[in-house]
């Protein structure tokens, strides 16, 4: 069976991998369960065909959300942006990002604390800060944030094992970890599971 290619705008194209899809989805507020369902919904979904635009694969995707978790989720997912039309930025050094519930809530169940739990301090968090109309942040305090929120919610042990899963991103020099094996072996699933548990934004499949 032939792979899947998505069709990008600029006409190239590029194997579906279903990590990729999944930390795309995380980055939209799913949280990994969820993404990782999706991702495997889109890949049956499409499994007949060889090429799809990527236009078609997120439209389908989008029906995919509603179908399994509802029309309220997505919208949710769609509203990137605020009503203000302005947007929270998380910014560490020189790079600035977006903020990410889904993101947020995977570097916080690395506490060990439950995907539905985490993302629900994510959501919590991010209101607080638009009621505060703070729309950039700091990384440090961003993780203060959190840090406290748990230490106060839950208990000191739980926080220090977030601080202890998050002195990664602390690092000086960067972090590149390379999975190998064959395909259709759950690299791409590895890579979006270990990238979300120590914070690494950035997953490139080869």
């Amino acid at each position: 069976m032939m792979q899947l290619q998505v069709i990008r705008q600029d006409k190239s194209k590029h194997p579906f991998m279903r990590g990729m899809l999944a930390h795309k989805l995380m980055q939209r507020g799913l949280s990994f369960d969820q993404a990782y369902q999706i991702s495997k919904d889109a890949k049956s979904y499409f499994q007949e065909k060889t090429e799809v635009t990527s236009d078609s694969l997120m439209q389908s995707v989008d029906e995919l959300i509603v179908a399994r978790y509802g029309k309220e989720l997505l919208r949710t997912l769609i509203s990137e942006l605020f009503p203000s039309g302005k947007q929270i930025c998380v910014f560490r050094r020189n790079a600035t990002s977006p903020f990410s519930k889904g993101l947020l809530t995977q570097s916080i169940t690395a506490a060990g604390i439950k995907p539905e739990e985490a993302y629900k301090i994510a959501f919590d968090l991010e209101a607080d800060l638009i009621k505060k109309d703070i729309l950039r942040i700091s990384k440090k305090k961003l993780f203060e944030e959190v840090f406290s929120t748990i230490k106060k919610k839950y208990s000191p042990h739980l926080a220090g094992l977030y601080k202890l899963a998050s002195r990664i991103d602390e690092l000086d020099r960067p972090v590149i970890i390379y999975l190998a094996g064959a395909s259709g072996t759950g690299k791409s699933v590895m890579s979006t599971f270990l990238a979300g548990r120590l914070g690494i934004n950035k997953i490139t499949g080869t």
